[in-house]
Parts: structure tokens; sequence; C-alpha cells
């Protein structure tokens, strides 16, 4: 589970903290409903993917990829509850872009120690 969430978070991470215009295109995606509804269900299968592969509550690599699948099967609840909260925080976006690139350098690092667990360890 470690390659799949390692390769989902750089995959998504990634490619906005590196490219202006992906980041761009991005936003503007999330302010679609129909992007938002496709993202949510996304979310919601991959965690419940994850969820069904590995769900044991532990310290270490097993119980922080417990938490991303429960992460993500409520992010994707919320999403289909409350379309217009990705709007919002589209909008926010812009007056915090330098805790974003934090947010997405951050989040792009852990991908990679995610891929480093599940390839060589």
């Amino acid at each position: 589970m470690a390659i799949f969430w390692g390769l989902i978070t750089v995959g998504t991470y990634l490619p906005a903290l590196t490219s202006r215009r992906f980041y761009d295109a991005l936003l503007r995606a999330k302010e679609i409903e129909e992007f938002v509804i496709l993202s949510g269900l996304i979310s919601l299968v991959t965690g419940a993917a994850s969820l069904a592969v590995e769900h044991r509550w532990e310290w270490g690599l097993v119980g922080v990829l417990t938490t991303m699948g429960w992460v993500n099967t409520i992010k994707g609840v919320v999403r289909f509850l409350e379309l217009g909260f990705a709007r919002n925080a589209v909008r926010k976006t812009n007056d915090h872009a330098l805790l974003v690139y934090i947010y997405m350098s951050l989040a792009s690092a852990f991908g990679c120690y995610l891929l480093y667990r599940g390839f060589w360890t």
C-alpha cells in the first residue's frame, strides 16, 4: 500500500508544484461541480480500496496507511455533501499561496518517502 499511496501523492502534488500551468488549471477545475463530484468519487474509491487491503491501527507505516485510507474516504464523502467547499477553498488558496506551496512540497516529500518504503524496505 505504500507504493499505491506514494504514487498517488507524488503524482498529484509534484506536477502542481513544478508546473504553474498545471496548478492554475487544477484550481480552475476545482470550481466546476462535475470535477468536484468526480474527484470525490476517486477519493472515496481509493480510500475504500486502501482500507479493504490494509486497516490496522498501529504505530508505524501501517497506521499511516490506514489513516490515509480513512482521510480519503471521508474527503470523498465530504465532497459529495458539500460541493461548494472546494470552490471556497480555491478562493482562499490565492490568499495563502506560500502555505500551499509549502504543503505541496511536504506532501511530495512524504510521497517519495512512501515510495522508498514501498520499493526498497
